[in-house]
């Protein structure tokens, strides 16, 4: 398993856009494979680093109960 980075998934995007793919439409959720578990995603961006992540990365979370 590798690391998908945002080109790839904008392209992947973008291929069903172009072929009118309605799934655009829908909410993104997470499937964690090792457990089996399905989680509604949530966009976050980092608006300071936290010493790990630097300042402005994007990243999608899920696992919070209610959302943010």
């Amino acid at each position: 398993m590798r690391n998908v980075t945002y080109k790839e998934l904008l392209d992947f995007l973008k291929f069903m856009e172009k072929n009118a793919d309605n799934r655009l439409e829908d909410g993104v959720t997470l499937w964690d494979m090792e457990m089996g578990e399905y989680y509604p995603a949530e966009l976050l961006t980092m608006e300071d680093s936290d010493g790990i992540m630097d300042a402005g990365h994007l990243f999608i979370g899920f696992g919070l109960e209610g959302g943010l």
